[in-house]
């Protein structure tokens, strides 16, 4: 970045100069070669708190999306199997759907969640990670609920 600016301090320097006829060239000239000079001798060194970092997704965060997908499915067969067993539907959305309208709609949900969870890693890797912990736990709690009414 710093040799960009004195590349161009420099050019705008020498640039500057012909365009201005009485003046003498040869002042400006020993001027631009020295920034030019100075420009790529200096070593851009930056604190570590200050340096770009590659994004690199957790490695953590596909595992869970994988963990969200299946609890996901198993949420759908385990609210199926419990209505057939007399239970009913606490989801108003998906109370008076086939297994076609729930599919999609976990489907968009689930296809959402990861989006936005993507987005919050590159802003909080922890906070994401977290996020996703969260929701698949409250999705195996939801299963294993499914589970016990469809036993009933």
């Amino acid at each position: 970045m710093l040799r960009v600016i004195f590349l161009t301090l420099a050019v705008l320097i020498a640039g500057g100069t012909t365009a201005r006829a009485e003046e003498s060239m040869t002042s400006a000239a020993p001027l631009g070669a020295a920034v030019a000079k100075a420009a790529a001798a200096t070593r851009l060194e930056l604190p570590a708190w200050a340096a770009d970092r590659v994004d690199r997704r957790p490695a953590m965060l596909p595992a869970l999306y994988g963990t969200y997908a299946a609890l996901q499915t198993l949420d759908i067969y385990s609210t199926r199997r419990a209505l057939a067993a007399g239970a009913t539907e606490a989801n108003p959305l998906l109370r008076s759907g086939s297994t076609a309208r729930t599919m999609a709609i976990k489907g968009a949900a689930g296809a959402a969640t990861i989006f936005f969870a993507e987005r919050a890693w590159k802003k909080n890797r922890a906070g994401a990670i977290v996020l996703m912990a969260i929701l698949n736990g409250t999705t195996a709690a939801i299963v294993a609920h499914n589970a016990h009414n469809a036993r009933r």
